[in-house]
């Protein structure tokens, strides 16, 4: 049975019309008659949902991040090259971020004038099937000997995010001073190969950092790569696949990328 206060329990209307609510007014000024009035809920079962103001700005919260989180079957990759795979799953991200940007804009909020707090606010990555993903993918370009292993999957979290948001947070200056419309569907689509192409440069280049670490590892205070997979991508023992391989064994980049003869 569903408990009152979980944003599976509260009726989509209400989750909807919250995070309009939120979004544009802001939590100190969002009221519960607007989002009752415009979900078609009676406050009263609105109360009973969620208890009060800030029972639904958490079931919000967690409603939001349910909307950016890819489901699994659309994360996983159908292929195993692994610059394909890793295109297949950057794409999916950039994809769910941009058809949401209100959700964008709500994290966003959150993040610059937080409401919950931090022990209460459940993140973005961490264990999340994403971050899981991507150390698939990291590993499996590792055996090819294909990519860097002083990059974490946190790292390409962070990167991918920065890409997939921009379009949102910026398109009124942008459009403003160039004339570019961020989110049209012409551009999104380039930004979103643009963004596939940054992942890829980006683990096939020279390596910056000391070999088992990542661009955030001094930084990640939460686990963030303590997974068993996690550690076997970026920690300093060889992998036992890959170790005894001579400087001659380099792998076939046609294999790496999916090119054929």
């Amino acid at each position: 049975m569903k408990s009152p206060g979980s944003s599976d329990a509260i009726p989509h209307a209400v989750l909807v019309a919250a995070l309009q609510e939120f979004t544009a007014k802001g939590y100190a000024d969002a009221r519960l008659d607007a989002i009752a009035a415009a979900s078609g809920v009676s406050k009263r079962m609105l109360h009973y949902h969620c208890g009060d103001k800030m029972g639904l700005y958490r079931a919000t919260w967690a409603h939001v991040l349910e909307t950016v989180r890819p489901d699994d079957d659309d994360l996983r990759p159908h292929s195993n090259v692994p610059v394909e795979a890793l295109q297949h799953v950057v794409g999916v991200i950039y994809d769910y971020f941009s058809a949401n940007p209100l959700a964008v804009r709500f994290i966003i909020q959150e993040n610059l004038h937080p409401i919950l707090p931090l022990e209460g606010v459940t993140g973005l990555g961490g264990q999340s099937p994403i971050v899981l993903e991507f150390d698939r993918i990291l590993l499996l370009g590792r055996d090819y000997g294909a990519f860097r292993t002083d990059i974490s999957a946190l790292d390409l979290y962070i990167l991918v995010l920065s890409l997939a948001t921009f379009p949102t947070l910026h398109q009124r200056t942008f459009e403003n001073l160039y004339g570019i419309e961020m989110q049209s569907t012409v551009l999104s689509d380039k930004l979103r190969e643009f963004a596939q192409d940054t992942v890829t440069s980006l683990l096939t280049s020279s390596p910056r950092n000391e070999p088992g670490s990542s661009y955030t590892s001094l930084l990640a205070s939460h686990g963030a790569n303590s997974s068993a997979l996690g550690a076997e991508v970026y920690g300093d023992q060889p992998n036992p696949e890959t170790q005894d391989l001579a400087a001659d064994d380099a792998p076939d980049y046609r294999d790496i990328y999916g090119m054929d003869d």
